[in-house]
């Protein structure tokens, strides 16, 4: 059974209004811009390069900035930050039947 997420159709200004909104959640704990920009690359990576499936960009625009946030604000290397967003798309959407797959 497919997931039923409030956004259904994936679009460049999906994904942008994602990232800025994951963004603009890490500034409002007081990290300043550089930091943050840091903290997004894996992410932005993940996505720009192609390596991020399409149905796996599309949970991730359904699940809350502030908590993607915080995924990437814990830092490790860029292996580990995708691996926790992962993990966590996994666990939120099963029935999408994501495998665990290396970068």
């Amino acid at each position: 059974m497919a997931i039923k997420p409030a956004n259904t159709h994936l679009s460049k200004t999906l994904i942008d209004s994602t990232l800025w909104a994951i963004e603009r959640s890490m500034l409002k704990t007081g990290r300043t811009l550089d930091d943050t920009d840091r903290l997004m690359y894996p992410l932005n990576w993940y996505i720009a390069t192609g390596r991020a499936p399409t149905r796996w960009i599309l949970c991730l625009c359904n699940c809350k900035p502030h908590i993607i946030g915080n995924m990437l604000a814990k830092g490790g290397s860029d292996d580990e930050v995708i691996g926790r967003l992962k993990a966590y798309i996994m666990k939120k959407f099963p029935e999408e039947g994501f495998k665990e797959v290396t970068l």
